[in-house]
């Protein structure tokens, strides 16, 4: 598997990350101005999700990891439009 980082200030950004989604399943973001602390606490709260039971319950849909995002982004006090 090759993941090739997707430079959030690329003219092609929005068509890079969407190919990544779709051959990787997930991306490698760069120079992008999401807070490094806001990035440290999203990875220790999926660390906690993967060692808990919940897993087990989760039903991944497509959407479902941009629902994710957003609620964690919420929950931080980051609104939509401001990253």
């Amino acid at each position: 598997m090759q993941v090739y980082p997707v430079n959030f200030m690329a003219r092609d950004a929005s068509a890079s990350l969407a190919r990544s989604f779709r051959e990787v399943g997930f991306a490698l973001l760069t120079n992008h101005p999401i807070n490094r602390n806001l990035i440290k606490e999203s990875h220790e709260e999926w660390k906690g999700f993967f060692r808990s039971e919940e897993k087990y319950n989760f039903q991944y849909g497509k959407k479902d990891w941009m629902v994710i995002f957003h609620l964690v982004l919420k929950k931080h006090g980051v609104e939509k439009g401001e990253i």
